[in-house]
């Protein structure tokens, strides 16, 4: 589910690696889905070289989502983030 707003994730980390291009890591996504469908909290918690960028940019992202009504759950999502070669 969280998968279709990957390209909003990954947003995040080119805008990073402008600042940093050998920025590497991974973000593990926590978003907690109300029975409303929307997002009551996220968590972005990583290990990316002391930047906190990332984690702050995927929260903005992810609080923004919406969920079938009914589904509260919560979502754990990782992410790796490699600089292309």
């Amino acid at each position: 589910m969280l998968n279709l707003h990957r390209g909003h994730f990954d947003t995040c980390y080119a805008e990073a690696l402008l600042q940093n291009p050998r920025l590497e890591g991974r973000t593990l996504l926590t978003v907690l889905v109300g029975a409303n469908g929307r997002v009551a909290s996220t968590d972005a918690l990583g290990t990316l070289e002391g930047d906190q960028t990332i984690p702050r940019c995927i929260q903005r992202y992810a609080k923004d989502l919406s969920f079938p009504e009914g589904l509260e759950a919560k979502l754990e999502y990782p992410l790796v983030w490699v600089p292309a070669e």
